[in-house]
């Protein structure tokens, strides 16, 4: 069986302005997945406060 070999690529670059918009879509699709496997996870209330802090920490130490 023969794969289907790439023909052309296309790379285009986005304007700095067009990036905010996008940072944020990023930072709610992130927000939802934590909620979301929170909520599954069947953590007490307490423990899922540890692990938002220690988000909130690992953030904070890599600068964002």
């Amino acid at each position: 069986m023969r794969k289907n070999k790439i023909k052309n690529v296309m790379v285009h670059k986005a304007d700095l302005f067009d990036l905010q918009p996008l940072s944020n879509k990023i930072v709610v699709f992130h927000t939802d997945i934590i909620e979301r496997k929170l909520k599954q996870s069947g953590l007490s209330k307490k423990n899922k406060l540890e692990v938002l802090d220690k988000i909130i920490d690992n953030l904070k130490s890599a600068g964002l």
